[in-house]
């Protein structure tokens, strides 16, 4: 009889030992779990933040595109000026040589 207890007390302990391993690792992958949806949870808001930041960005750019196309525009506006300034120059320079010559 004795076989016979063993026998019965073995394999319900080596069942109930399953148990406890197979809830250890169920414990285990819900540990996991838990982790990868709070990594996600925050990659989720660091991607809404770097969406925020990168809009944000493109404004910037556009207005500074429009800054530097009117910054352009009055550098070539003020390069033709001078360039206009300096012939007018030359013109006068010329037109006072023939003056003083003729004196």
């Amino acid at each position: 009889m004795d076989k016979v207890e063993s026998g019965a007390e073995g394999p319900g302990a080596q069942i109930h030992q399953l148990l406890t391993d197979l809830r250890a690792k169920r414990d285990e992958i819900n540990g996991k779990l838990d982790f990868d949806y709070n990594l996600k949870e925050e990659l989720q808001r660091q991607l809404l933040q770097l969406t925020e930041d990168l809009e944000e960005c493109d404004i910037r750019m556009i207005a500074g595109k429009k800054q530097k196309k009117k910054f352009d525009m009055n550098v070539e506006e003020t390069e033709q000026a001078i360039q206009k300034l300096d012939e007018t120059s030359k013109k006068l320079g010329e037109t006072f040589s023939k003056l003083q010559k003729k004196k």
